[in-house]
């Protein structure tokens, strides 16, 4: 008679999502109030990077300026970078580069 223990690991995923907006006070949070209101930026792409700097999933920002990374591992670190055709759309003072912009996502 065989006896044994079996193990099954399931990995379990995780998504990352946002918004890409107009910060037009230059605070770095997107604020929508009766006095003052940023809109959502369509268009731009996201993409996240895994620690070997592989691509894991790409998105591209709704009219809304909302965007979902799906199926990523959950526990595990994301480089997310932005980009856009725009020439006139420049990065927030949170850094970038001229045409795109780089962020580290929170563990997931």
């Amino acid at each position: 008679m065989w006896r044994g223990l079996v193990l099954v690991s399931q990995l379990v995923h995780a998504d990352i999502s946002g918004k890409t907006f107009r910060d037009f006070n230059a605070n770095g949070a997107f604020d929508s109030s009766a006095a003052f209101h940023e809109v959502g930026v369509a268009g731009i792409t996201v993409k996240a990077f895994d620690a070997a700097g592989v691509q894991a999933a790409t998105a591209t920002s709704a009219a809304d300026g909302s965007y979902t990374l799906a199926g990523l591992n959950s526990g595990a670190d994301y480089r997310l970078e932005f980009s856009w055709p725009e020439n006139w759309l420049k990065a927030g003072a949170a850094g970038g580069h001229r045409y795109s912009s780089f962020r580290m996502a929170p563990r997931i």
